[in-house]
């Protein structure tokens, strides 16, 4: 596993750090949930951690439930957006 930063005792791994600036970059794009549901960086995050031995055997069900909530959060965000017309 490579560490790319650490937060007390959590490690983030380098395809995880992808994921996140990818999905970051796609949702400046289209800031909604089916950006994520439709997201390249997911699958590529996937693929990647799939040839980890460490990661392989939790990252489906784990990257689901992130990513569950990370929709949960875009969504609460994007729904306190107020269109200002004039």
């Amino acid at each position: 596993m490579l560490q790319v930063a650490s937060f007390a005792n959590m490690k983030i791994v380098s395809w995880f750090n992808g994921y996140l600036i990818s999905s970051g970059k796609e949702l400046w794009e289209r800031p909604c949930e089916s950006t994520l549901r439709e997201s390249v960086a997911y699958n590529r995050a996937i693929s990647i951690a799939s040839g980890c031995s460490v990661c392989r055997s939790t990252v489906v069900e784990s990257m689901d439930k992130f990513r569950a909530s990370y929709i949960a959060q875009v969504k609460k965000m994007v729904a306190a957006v107020k269109l200002v017309t004039s």
